[in-house]
This record gives structure tokens, sequence and C-alpha cells, in this order.
């Protein structure tokens, strides 16, 4: 018996230890990584003389580039089928390259863990074009986390705050890459948060936009195929299902090294148990007056088209990388993202401009750091055992 104990023991830890083999390069090597474990799970059960309840499967769906793209899902269903836990990733395309990782740790730690009656729906590449093109948005460079609406006419939203610094955001001439460009960024950013203040800026920047179809955070003139794609999904599961947890992985910002647990509205009839369910943890609430509220973000959605006769419990992950939540920190990642959609529609001074680019990008949202990768695992462990302690004991 204690030989059976310390053999598990040395299992759950040696995660962290081995947490290199889930982070990939490239989005094929990620979906393949993916696609694997889902079909290995699922011969498995074959094998065992019981229904093929495991199931991997995909929606396909035609792009405006005319070509087909599709979003790839494994759902593990427990004995008991009593709640559903959904993890999805790549909803911004680049930091799918995290999210995929994560979610093929969380699916190797469950065959451990085995749940009894809390199922499990991987959704992985939600924004395919993005994934593969390390960029955030999609093909029509909109930002699906803020595309997700009830209503159509919420794509004629305006946001004043955004139109008033739009000629900064979304300048006109090509990128060019230097000490002097990035000083004069820092110093034009200092005068428009003394013109406005920092949080001013952050909510009307953050907050999305429905007239710039070439600028950051641009929300879409109107529902894009992942929307659609994303909806087909969910209502082949969570119907069966009365409690339904929704992570909807990110990364970028916040404090370094730190997974934030952010939700956009603690007033929900759900907001209290979900800050139960990862006690002791914080949830950030987009409410609060020190944090900012996203327009049509999935999370939101999410909740408010199931919630009537469910519980649900809505938030996103978000694996910290550059310290955006000081100055520095908060201009440096606004800068990279301006720097990439600059580049991407209006080209390049240089072609080394254009790879600088490309690894400041990369560097705000898959970091290459081994001790950063290292750190996302160990605490989604950490989270992934507070969900399935509560989940399995209600």
């Amino acid at each position: 018996m204690k030989n059976i104990i310390f053999i598990l023991c040395f299992c759950l830890n040696s995660f962290a230890i081995n947490s290199q083999s889930y982070f990939k390069t490239t989005y094929e090597e990620a979906k393949k990584d993916f696609l694997s474990r889902g079909l290995t799970l699922q011969d498995e059960t074959k094998d065992k003389g019981h229904p093929a309840t495991t199931f991997l499967g995909k929606t396909t769906y035609k792009n405006f580039d005319g070509n087909d793209y599709e979003m790839n899902y494994l759902y593990l269903p427990a004995q008991e089928e009593k709640s559903l836990v959904i993890i999805q990733s790549g909803t911004h395309g680049i930091e799918g390259h995290t999210g995929s990782g994560v979610q093929n740790f969380i699916i190797d730690y469950l065959q451990i863990k085995k749940p009894k009656q809390t199922s499990f729906l991987f959704i992985h590449g939600v924004n395919q074009f993005g994934f593969a093109n390390n960029r955030r948005v999609n093909f029509n460079n909109v930002d699906l986390n803020r595309n997700f609406h009830f209503e159509k006419s919420e794509f004629k939203s305006e946001n004043p705050g955004y139109d008033q610094v739009n000629h900064f955001l979304n300048p006109a001439d090509k990128l060019e890459i230097n000490f002097f460009s990035k000083l004069f960024f820092h110093f034009d950013s200092v005068k428009l948060i003394i013109k406005h203040s920092k949080d001013t800026l952050k909510r009307a920047i953050l907050k999305g936009q429905y007239n710039t179809p070439k600028g950051i955070y641009f929300g879409g003139d109107d529902y894009q195929p992942e929307f659609f794609a994303l909806n087909d999904i969910w209502d082949k599961f969570v119907p069966s299902y009365k409690k339904v947890l929704f992570i909807d992985i990110h990364t970028g910002y916040g404090e370094k090294n730190k997974l934030h647990l952010l939700a956009n509205s603690s007033k929900s009839k759900d907001a209290e148990e979900l800050k139960n369910i990862f006690k002791p943890r914080q949830i950030d609430f987009g409410d609060d007056k020190e944090f900012y509220q996203v327009k049509g973000d999935i999370t939101s959605y999410f909740h408010q088209k199931y919630s009537k006769d469910k519980h649900i419990y809505a938030l996103a992950f978000e694996y910290g990388t550059l310290d955006s939540q000081k100055l520095l920190g908060s201009i440096d990642s606004l800068y990279r993202m301006i720097a990439e959609n600059k580049g991407f529609n209006n080209g390049y001074n240089k072609d080394s401009d254009k790879k600088d680019m490309q690894t400041l990008f990369s560097d705000m949202f898959y970091p290459k750091d081994f001790t950063w990768r290292d750190k996302v695992l160990d605490q989604t462990k950490v989270e992934l055992d507070s969900i399935l302690t509560y989940f399995e004991n209600n």
C-alpha cells in the first residue's frame, strides 16, 4: 500500500517537472498533440469494451478568405455526468500556444485524478487563423472577445473614449522599431495619461470598438464564423448539465508569472458561488473600480445564454507576462499591440522591423522563458485541484 501511495505522489509531482513537453512551437504541432491525446483516450474506452463515450470531434466552418477552418474539441464524460467544466483556448489566436499546453496538461492530469461526477469539454484553437499566423485577431482583424453579443445592434456601439485617441492607437505610417520610436511612444503615452488618466484610457481602449475595422480591439461589424462554430459545440453538451464552469484561457494581462482569475460582473446570480469554487484565490471582476469591463466578451455571453435554468460559473484564466498592471508594463503592452497591428496593416520600414515585432509580440503572449511556462502549469494544477474538490463534493 505504501508503494502505491509513493508512486501516485510521484506521478502527481512530476507534472511540474516535465512541463516543457506540453508547449509546442506551431499551431499544427499543438493541434497534433491535442488530437493524439484525444484519439488515445477514445481508443482506450473502446478497448475496455464500454461504449465510446469519450468523444473527439470538430466543427468545420468557412472563413471569409474562402478557406475551411476547424475547431477541435474533446469530451471526457464522468461516470455520473453531474457537472461540466469547459476549458477553451485560442480565442485570441496567438494565446492558443499557451492555452493548448494547459489543456493537454489538464487532460493528462485528469487521467490520474479520475473525477467521478465532473465531466470535461476541451475546445482547442477557437481562432485557428490567429493561432496559425501568430495574430491575436481572426482573418477579419476581429477580436473575438469583443464579438459575442445577443443583439446585433451592439455592433453599432460607439466608444467615444477610444475615438479620442484613435490617431494614437492606429497610426497610418509604416512600422519602424528603434530606440527613438519607442522613446517617443512612451513620451506620447505619458502625455495622454496626464490628460485623460491611466484608468480612463485603459477602460476606453480595452472595452472594444466597432468603428475602425483595421484598428486594435475591433469587435467586428457582424457575428464571425467562430461565433457560430462555438455556439454549435456548446449546444451539443451544455443542455445536459445543471452546473457548468466555463474557462476561457488567455495570456498577456497582469503580473508576470501569476495566474489571474477574471470575470466581467460581480452582480451575476452565480458570482458568489464562483468565488467559493476558487477560495482563497481572488477573482478580479470587471465592474470593480480598479478594473475594466469588456463589451462583447465570451464569458458574459456564455453566462447570459445558459444561466436561466442552470448554474453557470464563467471566467477567464489570464497568465500574466509583462507586469501590465504597472504603468511601464501597461505602456509596453500597448506598444506591442499597436506595433503588431501597424506592421500588419501598413507594412514595415525594413525586414528587421518585422522580425523584431514578431519577437516582441510572441514574448507578450507566449514567452519562451521555461520558468514562466513551469509556473503556468504549477498554478493551473492548483486551480484544477480546487475545481475538482468543489465539483466532486457538491
